[in-house]
């Protein structure tokens, strides 16, 4: 085929994934650039693997913690797969999940900043009003209601941990967690998980460790005993 081809761009694609899933994302991500901008060439707005590149390099900005880069990259990738596929084709449903998916995994990541007691006043309300802007976000996305439905549950658990971080920016306020906590004990109550992604049981489980956590120094603190876990 020569150095560039059309079909290029897909094994550019496959072998970048690969490496990534091997977790070398240092060797996947000129690989799965040199594919985003070769594929571009070649189809233009319509390139049927972009969006498939477009997830991969918000995997990799993920994982380096840079989480505007993959905010970015992952709301190109569902714009894209938007663009080439129908509502309903499998790799529409792809694109749009993992779009959805990267919305609640920022959101969680601010929400522990926010509930954090290691930060200043001023990052912790920094992380508060990025996670309830993801959450906007989250609610604007109306034309993926079928795909939002599953994590609703989980999403109403962490509007409440946001309230719980509202209250405590500027202070203790041991009533707000104890609402959290006992929302995160709901969830893991829950017997049919119906989250198509990760386990609300298991993310609702690292929010109660750390709220207890909190707690228990708190308590700790100020000479009283620390709370039990359910």
């Amino acid at each position: 085929y020569g150095p560039e081809h059309p079909t290029i761009v897909n094994c550019l694609d496959n072998y970048g994934i690969h490496l990534l899933r091997l977790g070398r994302a240092g060797e996947a991500e000129p690989l799965l650039l040199e594919s985003l901008a070769m594929g571009r060439k070649f189809f233009g707005d319509r390139c049927p693997h972009e969006d498939h590149v477009l997830a991969g390099l918000a995997s990799i900005a993920g994982k380096r913690g840079d989480l505007d880069a993959q905010l970015d990259y992952i709301r190109q990738c569902r714009e894209v797969g938007a663009r080439v596929y129908p509502p309903g084709h499998r790799y529409w449903h792809e694109s749009q999940g993992k779009y959805l998916r990267t919305l609640i995994s920022q959101m969680e990541t601010h929400l522990q900043r926010a509930l954090s007691d290691s930060g200043d006043v001023a990052s912790r309300s920094t992380s508060l009003e990025r996670a309830r802007a993801l959450l906007a976000e989250w609610n604007a996305a109306e034309e993926l209601e079928t795909l939002r439905k599953p994590e609703q549950k989980w999403i109403d658990c962490l509007i409440t941990g946001l309230d719980a971080a509202q209250s405590n920016l500027h202070g203790h306020d041991e009533a707000s967690l104890d609402a959290f906590a006992a929302a995160c004990a709901s969830i893991q109550d829950i017997k049919d998980d119906s989250s198509t992604w990760k386990s609300h049981k298991d993310r609702a489980g690292k929010f109660l460790a750390s709220i207890r956590k909190q707690q228990n120094q708190l308590a700790n603190s100020e000479g009283h005993p620390p709370e039990q876990e359910p």
